[in-house]
C-alpha cells in the first residue's frame, strides 16, 4: 500500500506517534513562483523532531541549518503544536518560530523585509508565532523565540 496516500487518505485527527526526520545537504534550486523570482536556497542540514498521541502533534525540533553557519541561506527553528484535523488543510498549529535568511536571499527577496519586518530581532533573524489552520496561517511578529 502507498504510505502517502493511506495517511492523506485518513482521518489524521487519530493519528499517534514519532517523528524524527533527519536532512542532509539540500539544495532547492531557483524557480518562479508568480511574479516572484526565488533564488537558489542552500543549508547543510536539518532536523525535524515530533511526538504525535490522538492527533496532537508536539514539535520538539524544527530546525533548518544551523545558527553559526553562514554559509546556509536560511537557517531556522520552530516549536510548538500541530492539531491534526480530518485532513492536513484543516490541522491547525500554534509554532513560534526564529528564521535568518543569506544576505543573497534578503536581495533576491528584497519584500521579505517588508513582510517580515516587524518580527526583526537584534541579531538580524525574524521571530513570529504562526497559528491558525494549516491552509490559511496567521503570522504575528515577534514574540519568544523557540
Amino acid at each position: 500500500s502507498d504510505w502517502s496516500s493511506d495517511v492523506c487518505s485518513s482521518d489524521l485527527s487519530s493519528l499517534s506517534g514519532e517523528i524524527r526526520l533527519l536532512v542532509g545537504k539540500t539544495q532547492v534550486p531557483a524557480q518562479k513562483i508568480g511574479r516572484f523570482s526565488i533564488p537558489d536556497i542552500r543549508f547543510d542540514d536539518g532536523e525535524i523532531r515530533a511526538a504525535i498521541e490522538t492527533g496532537k502533534a508536539k514539535i520538539d525540533a524544527l530546525r533548518l541549518g544551523k545558527p553559526d553557519r553562514a554559509s546556509d541561506d536560511i537557517r531556522g527553528i520552530a516549536s510548538g503544536e500541530i492539531t491534526l484535523g480530518r485532513s492536513i488543510e484543516d490541522s491547525q498549529i500554534s509554532l513560534r518560530t526564529n528564521v535568518k535568511f543569506s544576505d543573497s536571499v534578503l536581495k533576491s527577496l528584497f519584500l521579505l523585509e517588508g513582510l517580515l519586518g516587524p518580527g526583526k530581532q537584534a541579531d538580524g533573524s525574524y521571530s513570529f508565532q504562526l497559528s491558525g489552520s494549516l491552509a490559511y496561517p496567521q503570522m504575528q511578529p515577534g514574540g519568544a523565540s523557540p
